[in-house]
């Protein structure tokens, strides 16, 4: 029996200061081994947790289509027709200047100013206010002629944008 107490006795001897280091060592060394082992696996999940919900494509992707369209012209509304007022036109002749002055001395003649226009006078007006009509209907004429235009121009682009 003491054979046998001599071969087991280095297990009943107290460990090594060396021995102690050694397997302590070891131990450092597994859990440097277990914590990268870890470190990856935890990397590996948050990569697929992040990454799941991207490789399931669930919206299409928006497509932006740009359309130059010219800006719509601007018709503004005619103006109100020339509403004139009546003018009383009185010709003044020698013989009714006379009877004119005659009141005026007599101090019962209406208190008015006269104009006077010479024959040619008179032909300058009626020409100005001639001029003044063309012009008129010159313009009006301009403004129907875009109107049509424009008209025409939106019938040809509704019938492109029906095919």
């Amino acid at each position: 029996m003491n054979n046998l107490r001599l071969e087991y006795a280095w297990m009943l001897k107290p460990i090594s200061d060396r021995a102690k280091r050694i397997r302590e060592q070891a131990k450092i060394k597994e859990a440097n081994i277990v914590g990268v082992k870890m470190k990856g696996i935890l990397v590996c999940i948050c990569i697929l947790l992040l990454t799941n919900c991207s490789m399931i494509p669930t919206a299409q992707p928006v497509k932006v289509v740009t359309v130059a369209e010219p800006v719509p012209m601007y018709h503004p509304p005619l103006p109100l027709e020339v509403q004139l007022v009546d003018i009383k036109w009185e010709i003044l002749t020698p013989k009714l200047m006379n009877e004119y002055l005659l009141e005026i001395e007599s101090g019962s003649a209406p208190s008015r100013a006269y104009y006077t226009l010479t024959s040619k006078d008179y032909e300058n007006l009626s020409m100005n206010m001639a001029e003044i009509k063309r012009y008129l209907k010159d313009t009006l004429h301009v403004i129907e002629f875009y109107r049509e235009y424009d008209k025409k121009k939106d019938d040809t682009e509704k019938v492109s944008d029906s095919k």
